[in-house]
């Protein structure tokens, strides 16, 4: 059994999708955290459209956008000095409701290497000693863009910040996932950043 993911087969996404298709997409979403949907490469405005299927759509709070399409975060190689996303971490989870989902349509990519991978965060939660979980049951961390903000060129003191329990239920499933990550989980709520050191870095090890 695959710890996460599935590939959707047989469908259009540049035709009219019918609410049973949608419907569908969102659940086999639920159901296994990851779909792959191979096919024609979509123009911006589609891409938006298919994007409503999974919710409402938000804008980036750090990342520049492409132009016309603020939903559109550009994610482009600027060398290993500018690279933001080289790390494990949960998409915008600087923001006060974090997005339920995110979109990734690659357009040109290397043959080899550059690859995009993907953890369970449910399973990294229940992977958890019983100890651990019992020591985070009440734990909210502290989640910043400065560092992104950093790379995007931008203040990094303006960068936003938002505050999650470390073991986060999911708003639908009501499962509870890992929802913690060194580049964006710089402190823990109502400890200094050194005081929460030593817990933060026992949460990554384990999970």
């Amino acid at each position: 059994m695959l710890r996460c993911g599935a590939e959707v087969l047989g469908l259009d996404l540049l035709r009219t999708l019918s609410s049973g298709d949608a419907s569908a997409l969102r659940q086999a979403a639920l159901d296994h955290q990851v779909i792959v949907i191979r096919g024609t490469p979509l123009q911006p405005d589609v891409l938006v459209r298919r994007g409503t299927l999974f919710g409402e759509l938000t804008v980036h709070p750090v990342f520049p956008h492409l132009e016309g399409y603020p939903p559109i975060a550009v994610i482009q190689n600027y060398g290993k000095k500018y690279s933001a996303n080289e790390h494990w971490h949960s998409d915008v989870m600087l923001v006060e409701t974090p997005a339920s989902a995110t979109l990734l349509h690659a357009l040109d990519v290397p043959e080899v290497g550059g690859d995009t991978q993907f953890a369970n965060q449910y399973l990294a939660y229940e992977g958890l000693s019983n100890d651990m979980k019992e020591k985070i049951e009440d734990l909210r961390g502290i989640n910043t863009g400065a560092g992104t903000a950093r790379l995007a060129g931008k203040d990094a003191s303006e960068a936003p910040q938002a505050v999650h329990p470390i073991g986060k239920a999911h708003p639908e499933t009501g499962r509870k996932a890992l929802f913690a990550c060194r580049a964006f989980t710089t402190g823990l709520e109502g400890f200094s950043t050194e005081e929460s050191k030593p817990t933060r870095e026992a949460i990554f090890k384990e999970g």
